[in-house]
């Protein structure tokens, strides 16, 4: 129970002084205004805990589904898992975000060189600051419009969101090549999705680890 759930309107703190404690002219919070009180306060308090709880467990259903998708690029069928992962990653915020990124890219691969296109990314990227896939759209944009190190800083955003991003990999060491960056470049093609299947399983296992790790930082429902 807060202060202000317990103080009148005057300042008098009706409850705990009671009678006494009231100033001349002023009403005295009555027990059944300090329930009311109350009950809208745990009723706020509810539905937050509420809505986290629900976020939390989206968040976890949303990346246990991810690591399956992962896990398949290290199989027999790496094109398919690799055309679903990019699916989840376009879809991870559901169907109308999803419509209005792909519309963007439509128009970004038209003519790149529009800002108005750039302007549409940032906007959906700022309204779903959790979602990598936007700033991934623009890092290409920037990569198209030959503004490299920009495009890196957007990879770089993309990969602390997600580490195992194949197209973020790629695109940041591509950045580092037309920067003239040859050993940034080639640390970040090193590190990037194997084109082999030996290659490819390992760095998959490696991915592997990192996203258990995030999914234990989960906290329960």
């Amino acid at each position: 129970l807060t202060l202000s759930a317990i103080v009148s309107p005057s300042g008098a703190v009706g409850l705990l002084a009671g009678p006494l404690g009231r100033r001349a002219g002023s009403p005295m919070l009555t027990a059944a205004d300090a329930n009311d009180g109350v009950g809208a306060d745990s009723g706020g308090l509810y539905d937050s805990l509420r809505r986290r709880r629900l976020q939390l467990a989206a968040r976890k259903e949303r990346l246990q589904q991810e690591r399956s998708l992962l896990e398949g690029v290290g199989g027999e069928r790496p094109e398919k898992a690799l055309e679903q992962l990019w699916s989840h990653w376009y879809g991870e915020e559901g169907a109308a975000p999803r419509a209005a990124l792909e519309k963007a890219e439509r128009r970004l691969m038209q003519n790149p060189d529009t800002a108005g296109e750039a302007e549409a990314l940032q906007d959906i990227a700022a309204s779903f600051p959790d979602w990598a896939e936007p700033l991934n759209r623009l890092a290409t944009l920037r990569y198209m419009q030959g503004e490299y190190a920009s495009s890196v800083e957007l990879c770089r955003r993309v990969l602390r969101m997600k580490p195992w991003h194949v197209g973020a990999l790629g695109g940041i060491a591509m950045c580092h090549a037309r920067l003239g960056n040859e050993e940034q470049a080639r640390k970040c093609a090193e590190a990037a999705l194997p084109p082999e299947r030996s290659g490819r399983e390992a760095w998959v296992e490696g991915m592997l680890v990192e996203m258990d790790a995030r999914l234990a930082d989960i906290p329960e429902e």
